[in-house]
């Protein structure tokens, strides 16, 4: 059993956590659970940021020009109100999540690479020099992990060319500074040629590129065949493991040969990315004016679920619209039959003292029977 001093400090910790107390922070707390609004189900769906009085003022409206004569209708009418506000709002809100959108394209322009692009391109990288080794052997590899593939995905964007065109500067000053040469500059020499080493043994020009890595010194080329192979670093198993370190094309004659040998390979290689990143420029000065149209396009999940909340507001008032204008119709041919009927009986009345007129003649300003009487 609560003591009365625990009583008494439950009470003074309750005056702690009521909530808000102002009218403005009751308003806020009131929104709280409001996440787009389009599927409110209260009797008036306005958010915070919108005008309750707006909203009463057109149904106000449409109730005296629709003149609803029953109850039924008139509930017809407010909810034919509420849907179109709902719909304004939809209409707000993809104006504003666009409108964001090409602002930021404007703000960045087009020569800023967009975080997103920078990410993906960085990730090819990672997995060209670090992933790129896993073959055939494995059983989660597929032709995404092969290095001319990743080569390939890079080369499709500006950005990818110069993130392969830094590489291969990196490299070229490695040789200008003549320090010296080891794995780390081997695996990324070779993945950005998008091959394996393993292919050296069939490709000539990537097994005198290994004769050139031991004319650099201590015998880098071989002693890079014998101990990793293709394991960049992870390593490949199969068949071709256990190769042995052959000469299927001439080695170069000295260091400056092999010197010579690497660098042209890097410069043919850096030239046709140049002519990549050249036409992607291009492609992209054309495309310029059109890049806030892009912009203003949104295909994500989230847009489209706010496009589909769109179209059920539009046909939940169309329903809602007919419904109004067949109880109307129907009121309207009721009261039809209900004239229809009242002129038939004032035809029939008509008829009758037509016939009772019929009877009578005045022919002197009397009242005759028609045989004389």
């Amino acid at each position: 059993m609560a003591t009365a001093a625990q009583i008494e400090a439950n009470r003074r910790n309750s005056q702690k956590s009521t909530g808000p107390k102002t009218e403005r922070g009751n308003d806020r707390a009131r929104g709280n659970a409001v996440t787009h609004g389009l599927t409110a189900r209260t009797i008036m769906p306005v958010l915070p940021q919108e005008d309750i009085k707006e909203l009463e003022e057109k149904t106000q409206q449409a109730i005296a020009a629709r003149k609803p004569r029953d109850p039924l209708e008139h509930d017809q009418v407010c909810r034919a109100v509420r849907l179109s506000w709902e719909l304004d709002r939809a209409e707000r809100v993809a104006t504003a999540h666009l409108s964001h959108q090409v602002r930021m394209a404007e703000r960045s322009g087009p020569e800023t690479v967009s975080a997103c692009e920078l990410k993906e391109v960085h990730d090819l990288g990672s997995k060209l020099f670090y992933k790129a080794g896993i073959g055939p052997g494995y059983s989660s590899a597929t032709a995404d992990d092969y290095p001319a593939v990743i080569v390939r995905r890079l080369e499709e964007s500006a950005e990818g060319c110069r993130w392969l065109l830094a590489r291969w500067a990196e490299l070229l000053n490695v040789l200008d500074c003549k320090a010296a040469w080891g794995e780390p500059e081997i695996i990324r020499f070779v993945a950005l040629q998008g091959k394996r080493s393993i292919e050296a043994h069939f490709d000539p020009e990537l097994n005198s590129l290994f004769h050139a890595f031991d004319a650099l010194g201590n015998g880098i080329g071989h002693k890079f065949w014998n101990e990793r192979r293709d394991h960049l670093p992870l390593g490949y198993i199969g068949g071709f493991e256990f190769v042995s370190y052959r000469e299927i094309a001439p080695p170069p004659s000295d260091k400056t040969a092999a010197l010579i040998l690497i660098c042209s390979v890097i410069e043919r290689h850096a030239g046709r990315l140049e002519e990549l990143l050249a036409e992607h420029e291009q492609i992209e000065a054309e495309e310029a004016a059109e890049r806030y149209d892009r912009a203003a396009l949104d295909c994500s999940p989230a847009f489209e679920r706010h496009r589909r909340y769109q179209s059920a507001r539009h046909r939940e008032l169309m329903r809602t619209l007919e419904i109004l204008r067949k109880m109307r119709n129907a009121e309207c041919g009721m009261r039809n039959g209900e004239s229809g009927m009242r002129n038939a009986e004032c035809g029939m009345r008509n008829a009758e003292w037509g016939r009772r007129k019929g009877g009578w003649q005045m022919p002197d300003g009397g009242w005759q029977m028609p045989d004389g009487g």
